[in-house]
């Protein structure tokens, strides 16, 4: 009985534990489905159609309505579990999934850079040096090109038709003559492209100056330096700054940060004093330019130096612009330094000696970085500044980065030797060659004869399409200048 009794106890523990588990796992159903049934009686009940569907978006995010309704499974790549633990091991599964698709699809285009030295390409730019042989030192056969108007304006015809053509957005000019006449057909044939910005030499009749393509830039200010005021060793040369922005893009887009424009010309070292009055000229650009920009432009604004510099890549004034953080972009886009010939000087030498030199380096920008994050401390000067000046807003850093270079005209090879220009190659078209005998520079054969002839350029004056300046054969070109011009290109980047 006793055994009977105990074993009716047992059973009865057990029936009551079932019944336990029963009602527990019923409560855990109910209230599982208390939230979604409750949201869905109420918009039921008010009757209000985007109550419904949101109460419907609502339905699969409880863990109950999910194994009730067959929800489970639909928002992952694997079993969601009621544990933290397989929470995680679900999530990173799923971002481990969407990782390698996405490694996949970068194999075939990588991603941008996001990086705290990330770039972003915005546009190019295109800047030109050019010395354009002024007129009073144009001499050939002992006249001077200056005597003859009619010779100086055709000329420079040929020459502001290449400007047209190449269209650069920076065009730094050295010997520009300061004549009324020829500085209005500068004015008449340009002025409607760019921004013409002049600095005479205070002793002689040349110059500099610089050209800003309109539709891309807003022109903030000018500076000129006069080399004779900061050193004995001067001379009468000189430097013309141009600071610019890149005009706006679009309604709501900010300028560019500026950017510095430089050109000059100096002196030609004809004696060992000449080389000694270089550097000191090349010591007062570098000063004098930094000085200006430091003062009214932020840190870190790019640099372009274009000029006739008279010396070679590898000599003391090169290496002085290496060494203040300048590169030398023609040979940084081509891998060309010696070979180059952009010159035919009075006594025939082939050299090159116009370079368009470039600022902010890596270097810089790293430490214009380390600078932006020490804190804003200079940011009440920097708008300061902005104030002062006719600059417009701007938000991003700047930098420029080689991406071409060549010499005009582009198919010839950039090591091909120049002929020294001739005005006897300036003779109206109808002239008797064969009249002007040996010493006239005409000594070659017929065929290359009647190309000059008809490339001559008093032959343009009756001729309104200009356009045939690019079939110019390479005397023509050489009859242009003793210099070539050279072009680099530049990519734009903002950081």
């Amino acid at each position: 009985e006793n055994e009977r009794e105990e074993s009716g106890r047992e059973r009865s523990k057990g029936s009551r534990a079932t019944t336990t588990t029963t009602t527990k796992g019923c409560e855990r159903l109910a209230s599982g489905l208390v939230k979604p049934v409750h949201l869905l009686l109420l918009s039921l009940s008010s009757l209000s159609f985007s109550s419904f569907l949101f109460s419907l978006l609502l339905l699969p995010t409880t863990t109950m309505s999910r194994k009730v309704f067959g929800f489970e499974g639909l928002f992952g790549g694997a079993t969601r579990t009621t544990t933290t633990k397989g929470v995680v091991a679900t999530r990173s599964a799923s971002s481990s999934s969407s990782s390698s698709s996405s490694s996949s699809s970068a194999s075939k285009e990588p991603a941008p850079s996001r990086g705290r030295n990330s770039k972003t390409f915005s546009g190019q730019l295109k800047v030109m040096t050019f010395n354009l042989l002024a007129p009073c030192y144009f001499r050939s056969n002992g006249v001077y090109e200056s005597t003859s108007m009619a010779n100086t304006i055709q000329r420079h015809k040929s020459i502001i038709q290449v400007l047209r053509e190449q269209k650069c957005d920076v065009c730094c000019l050295q010997e520009f003559w300061f004549n009324d006449n020829l500085r209005n057909l500068y004015q008449e044939e340009l002025g409607h492209l760019y921004f013409i910005s002049t600095l005479q030499r205070t002793r002689s009749e040349d110059g500099v100056a610089i050209l800003l393509l309109k539709e891309k830039f807003h022109l903030v200010k000018k500076h000129d330096i006069f080399f004779r005021e900061h050193s004995k060793f001067g001379h009468d040369r000189v430097a013309l700054v141009v600071l610019a922005q890149l005009a706006r893009q679009g309604v709501k887009s900010k300028c560019s940060p500026p950017l510095a424009f430089v050109t000059c010309h100096l002196t030609y070292p004809h004696h060992k004093l000449d080389q000694y009055s270089r550097l000191q000229q090349s010591k007062v650009l570098l000063r004098k330019s930094k000085e200006f920009i430091e003062e009214t432009c932020p840190k870190g604004t790019p640099v372009v130096i274009g000029g006739d510099f008279n010396g070679t890549v590898e000599d003391k004034v090169s290496e002085e612009m290496r060494s203040n953080g300048f590169t030398d972009a023609f040979s940084i886009a081509t891998g060309i330094k010696q070979s180059r010939i952009t010159h035919c000087d009075h006594r025939k030498n082939q050299k090159g000696v116009d370079y368009i030199w470039v600022s902010h380096t890596d270097k810089d920008l790293a430490d214009l970085r380390a600078e932006e994050e020490e804190g804003p401390s200079s940011s009440s000067e920097e708008k300061k500044k902005t104030s002062q000046l006719n600059m417009m807003p701007y938000e991003k850093n700047i930098r420029l980065d080689t991406a071409e270079a060549y010499l005009l005209p582009r198919e010839v090879p950039c090591d091909t030797e120049m002929y020294r220009p001739k005005l006897s190659s300036l003779l109206p078209a109808n002239t008797d060659l064969g009249s002007l005998g040996e010493g006239s520079g005409f000594e070659q054969d017929s065929e290359k004869l009647r190309k000059l002839t008809l490339n001559s350029y008093d032959s343009y004056e009756n001729i309104d399409d200009l356009s045939l300046v690019k079939d110019l054969d390479w005397t023509s070109w050489c009859n242009m200048s003793d210099h070539r011009p050279m072009v680099v290109q530049f990519d734009l980047h903002t950081l």
